[in-house]
This record gives structure tokens, sequence and C-alpha cells, in this order.
């Protein structure tokens, strides 16, 4: 049942303190911040997770999960070396990272990292503008067996597929990296 007048307005008040003390707010596609742990966690919904360097641990959890990297956190535009952010921030179950707000050189991402941050189908999409730069080769991956799909709408998506040997069980998976960006 939906809640109505004076109920309805103290549920809010409620939400609203929660929130301020806290930091906690749940709700369908929002960013989920506890304050005190530093942590962001997603739900089982899709959401957008807003990069914060002052994090210790980023995880999506279920759905699909969008990182993005804006101006205004600190890490919104230049080199965006994932290497080093991982050896920071341990980020799990993330799905998608955008680049798209800011000017960023995209480095250091291997498929260990790949491997590390994404859930179990092991894909990373990473979204870039005009703006921003990759360099897949300098990174590690094989440029020469890449795909590249025209989305038809002024993007492209290029694929790169490696196999990977996780030390934990020594047992190899195939992680992809697919890039998307601006036709130039």
């Amino acid at each position: 049942a939906a809640l109505k007048g004076k109920n309805k307005d103290l549920a809010k008040k409620m939400l609203k303190n929660d929130i301020e003390e806290t930091g906690v707010y749940h709700g369908e596609n929002h960013i989920v911040v506890e304050k005190e742990s530093n942590t962001l966690n997603g739900t089982s919904s899709d959401e957008t997770l807003s990069f914060s360097s002052d994090a210790s641990s980023i995880d999506g959890k279920d759905g699909t999960d969008t990182l993005i990297f804006t101006e205004s956190n600190n890490n919104g535009s230049g080199e965006l070396d994932i290497g080093a952010i991982l050896g920071n921030v341990n980020l799990e179950n993330i799905e998608e990272l955008d680049l798209t707000n800011g000017a960023h050189i995209l480095s250091n991402i291997k498929a260990s990292e790949v491997f590390s941050m994404t859930d179990t189908d092991n894909e990373l999409k990473i979204v870039l503008d005009s703006d921003d730069s990759f360099d897949a080769a300098a990174s590690g991956w094989d440029v020469s067996s890449a795909s590249i799909v025209d989305n038809g709408d002024g993007t492209q998506t290029t694929t790169y597929a490696e196999t990977y040997t996780n030390p934990a069980d020594s047992s190899d998976y195939v992680v992809k990296l697919l890039i998307q960006e601006d036709i130039v």
C-alpha cells in the first residue's frame, strides 16, 4: 500500500535524516554511499556509480553497473591509470566505465584488471568520446585479433579478447575489453 498524508511526510523526513546522517540512500538506479566505511555499493538493479578516490571499495553488485568519471571527481581529466586506481580502490562487479565527461587518457588496463573488477562474464565496456584516448597495444591487448563494429550512431565498438589465467584457481578465462568511441 502506498504511504499517504502524515505517514508519507514522516517517511520522507526519516529518509532525509538517514541520508544526511549515514549517507545511505536505497533507491532504484541510485548510488548507495556508506560514509563511515568509504564504500560505494550498488544493488541488484542497474546503477550508475560516480567514482570517488576517497572510496576504499566500489561494488556494483548485481545488474549492469556503470562507473562514471567526471571532471568534479579527482580523476576527471588527464591520465586514468586503471592499475594505479585498483591499487587504491577495490572495484568489483563493474561492467562499464563512462569517460565521456572530461578529457581522459586511459592507460594500464590489463586483462588481469578487467578480470578483477568485472562480474563472472569478465567483460568490461569503456565508453570514450572524442576528447579521450586509449592505446590498446600499450596496455598489452592483442590489437591484431580485435574486432570492430559500427554501432550506427556515430560510434564504433572495438572488442579485444585475451585469455587470462587466474592464479587463485589456475583456470583460464576469456576476458573481453570493449572500447566504444566516436568515429572520426
